[in-house]
């Protein structure tokens, strides 16, 4: 039952939103997910209950976050519902992974759902290859998961690129790895994204020292030739989104030539984009603006925004619904999901939440530390590498990467095994010492 009822998250994550999108399922439909992570919640307290432990990794960011709330709530006079809606995109993935370490999953259980999750990435290919023969090289050519949501076609590829190469090269260097890889990087070039291409190589060289640096051992020559290869990948990757994005070359066409000074000048205008009336477009210039406003309505708000909910609509509001506050912001676009959380949680809010995910790849690393078995030590490689990224992802990038539906189940998901995997380790690890002290005893 438990298995079953992740599986139906995951159904939800990624199919649910585009039939909600075009009326062929009502939106309530979509409440399933906090249905089923509160029956599994309900299931962890038995199972807590029943073997006497449980576990909170985690509790003060999430105490910190509902101190805040009140606060936030207090200063704002914001006591309706609108705290709810945000605390349930802010929150609700956390409590699946609060639940999933105390349920009592086991290997097989961890192994057959990394299965069933692989199974649901990999239909995304042809999704998007069909997609890809409607509208070419398009923002709109992604998956199943939404009709338009460019940032997921950046932090999925990447997600599944770093767990390929962690696999390749921890696990079983297989050509269908290096197939795949090939693949979702393809996937991040007909999605439009201009971020796939800087962001390869901070993503090449991280896994590098992860997996052929660190993760093996290797004599020198080999170690160079993999150094060599990833960044001559690196190189090809980023002379085609030069040719292949139009934003990046002079000419603005798919096929257009390749001017390193052009692409550079262009992301730095792009990140500090402001258009005639001083709205901000650019990731640089909004997160800029929101810290100004924050600041100059006072230390109070600095402290903890402009109340939770302000800025979080709900599938409760009507299609019109507007937020109230943005002509003081006057942002169109380049919100983070730190800068999202400040506005309405202020910066107190931001370094709550932020300590979690800085938790998380702490929690990764010492994990990668200690496991030993081949398939989970390129488990944990990766997840040690995607907890960086998501890191990353929280002040630098979209949004719905931490408030959304999609990227928020696959990270929790991956950090819930990671902490499972670093107790069984951790537990075996106390066992060898123990059988070695009575060793040694004897």
């Amino acid at each position: 039952m438990k298995r079953l009822l992740i599986y139906s998250l995951f159904i939800m994550a990624f199919f649910a939103n585009p039939l909600v999108q075009k009326g062929l399922m009502p939106f309530y439909f979509t409440l399933w997910t906090e249905i089923g992570i509160i029956l599994l919640c309900l299931y962890s307290l038995l199972y807590s209950l029943t073997h006497k432990r449980f576990r909170f990794f985690g509790w003060f960011s999430l105490l910190a976050v509902v101190i805040t709330t009140m606060f936030s709530m207090g200063l704002n006079s914001q006591f309706d519902i609108r705290p709810i809606f945000s605390l349930r995109f802010l929150l609700r993935f956390y409590f699946l992974f609060i639940a999933m370490i105390n349920i009592g999953l086991t290997e097989k259980d961890l192994k057959t759902l990394n299965g069933f999750i692989l199974i649901i990435l990999l239909i995304q290919l042809p999704v998007v290859a069909y997609k890809f023969s409607i509208y070419g090289i398009s923002e709109m050519t992604i998956g199943t998961y939404e009709l338009a949501e460019g940032s997921l076609t950046t932090s999925i590829s990447f997600m599944v690129i770093i767990y390929l190469i962690s696999y390749h090269g921890l696990y079983k260097p297989r050509l269908i790895f290096l197939i795949l890889i090939i693949a979702f990087f393809g996937w991040g070039v007909v999605g439009g994204k201009r971020a796939i291409f800087f962001l390869a190589p901070f993503v090449a060289t991280m896994m590098y020292l992860l997996v052929y640096h660190k993760g093996k051992k290797r004599i020198a020559f080999k170690k160079g030739l993999i150094l060599g290869l990833f960044g001559a990948g690196v190189f090809v990757c980023i002379i085609a989104g030069l040719i292949f994005i139009p934003t990046l070359n002079p000419e603005g066409k798919v096929g257009g030539s390749v001017d390193f000074k052009y692409a550079v000048d262009y992301a730095g205008k792009y990140t500090a984009d402001e258009t005639s009336d001083h709205y901000t477009r650019g990731r640089f210039s909004t997160t800029k603006r929101i810290y100004s406003v924050l600041l100059h309505h006072g230390l109070d708000h600095f402290l903890f925004g402009f109340g939770p909910g302000s800025r979080t609509k709900s599938v409760f509001d009507p299609p019109n619904w507007k937020w109230k506050d943005n002509d003081k912001f006057k942002i169109i676009y380049g919100v983070t999901p730190s800068t999202q959380i400040a506005i309405e949680y202020g910066i107190v809010g931001t370094f709550s939440f932020g300590f979690l995910v800085a938790s998380f790849v702490l929690l990764s690393r010492r994990y990668n530390k200690i496991e030993t078995d081949p398939y989970w030590k390129a488990f944990a490689t990766g997840s040690y590498g995607f907890s960086i990224l998501m890191l990353f992802f929280y002040f630098a990038y979209h949004s719905p990467i931490f408030l959304g539906d999609t990227m928020p189940i696959l990270y929790y998901y991956a950090m819930a095994v990671v902490f499972i995997r670093h107790e069984i380790c951790r537990k075996q690890s106390l066992k060898i010492v123990e059988t070695r002290k009575t060793s040694s005893a004897v």
